[in-house]
């Protein structure tokens, strides 16, 4: 006897863009990205990942039963007010019922390992193992747990400059993340620094839990720290480098106590910066504080490597 076919959801969120201009579509791409790491912490929820619709605008799609279908909508839909609404982009819901066995699987499709840094670093979902000639190095990470799996070009612009440090033979022994998200940058940082012992920090209690997870995931326990708090949960002795992949509207106001909690010399990576704000942010992160070394681009985003100089 044949077994039954499995009836599953997925929930399709997207943005009323007709009104929005293109440039404010990562920003979109990010909200989005927020909500599906949301409900993936649901039960009924397989997994998620992100498209790009025949516009080019982003569309997020979450896999899950279809028994759920009521709720996880409006739970989709409450969060999606409150995240896309203020970009001036209404919500578009909507369901789709389909019939099989795996699809708690078939999201797993759309996501492959990684490696940044010219070959130093391998970033991996745990269901994809090693392959021959991976780098030593690696991080694994599933995606849908919280912001950061390494496909974003600002996690991506990180990764990099932290190899590219790794490599010009820059060793900390210690390292600030600040605005960890899924926790990506710290374990980036305590794979390419191996001496080094990270702080990392983020409003969201379910970022930082996520964030715990990976470390556990990942065997660092012994080496990274997650906080949940703001920059002053950083302490006070100063770090010889510091990441915080944030928004401008939060890299502005902290800039001061950045270069308060960092040593003469220290590296500061920033990220999360559209290309036409990182004027702005360069000016905040200037001398006689900071030394501008690279502005590395990627797609629409910018990320800032700067040194501490010897003055405050």
């Amino acid at each position: 006897m044949t077994a039954a076919l499995e009836r599953w959801l997925t929930l399709h969120a997207t943005a009323n863009t007709s009104s929005l201009a293109s440039d404010l579509y990562p920003q979109l791409t990010d909200a989005l990205d927020a909500i599906g790491a949301i409900l993936a912490a649901d039960r009924d929820v397989g997994g998620s990942e992100m498209r790009t619709d025949s516009l080019g605008a982003p569309e997020l799609v979450v896999y899950a039963r279809v028994e759920a279908r009521e709720r996880l909508e409006q739970q989709l839909r409450t969060v999606a007010d409150s995240l896309l609404i203020p970009l001036g982009a209404a919500p578009d819901i909507r369901g789709e019922t389909h019939e099989g066995s795996d699809w708690r699987e078939v999201w797993k499709q759309f996501y492959r390992p990684m490696v940044f840094g010219a070959g130093a670093l391998l970033v991996r979902p745990s269901w994809i193992p090693r392959r021959r000639g991976d780098p030593e190095r690696e991080v694994i990470l599933d995606p849908g747990q919280a912001f950061g799996t390494g496909q974003h070009e600002t996690t991506r612009l990180c990764l990099n400059l932290l190899a590219r440090l790794a490599r010009d033979g820059d060793q900390p022994k210690t390292v600030l993340d600040l605005g960890t998200g899924s926790g990506i940058l710290a374990l980036g940082a305590a794979r390419l620094f191996p001496a080094a012992r990270v702080r990392a920090i983020d409003l969201d209690p379910v970022a930082t839990e996520a964030a715990r997870d990976n470390v556990r995931v990942n065997g660092l326990q012994d080496r990274v720290e997650v906080l949940t708090g703001d920059i002053n949960a950083a302490g006070i002795d100063p770090y010889p480098l510091a990441i915080a992949n944030i928004r401008p509207e939060v890299l502005l106001p902290v800039a001061p106590q950045l270069a308060r909690i960092t040593s003469p010399g220290a590296n500061l990576l920033l990220s999360g910066i559209l290309d036409e704000e990182h004027d702005a942010v360069a000016a905040a992160y200037a001398a006689p504080a900071w030394r501008l070394l690279d502005r590395p681009l990627d797609g629409e985003w910018r990320a800032l490597l700067l040194q501490r100089e010897g003055v405050g």
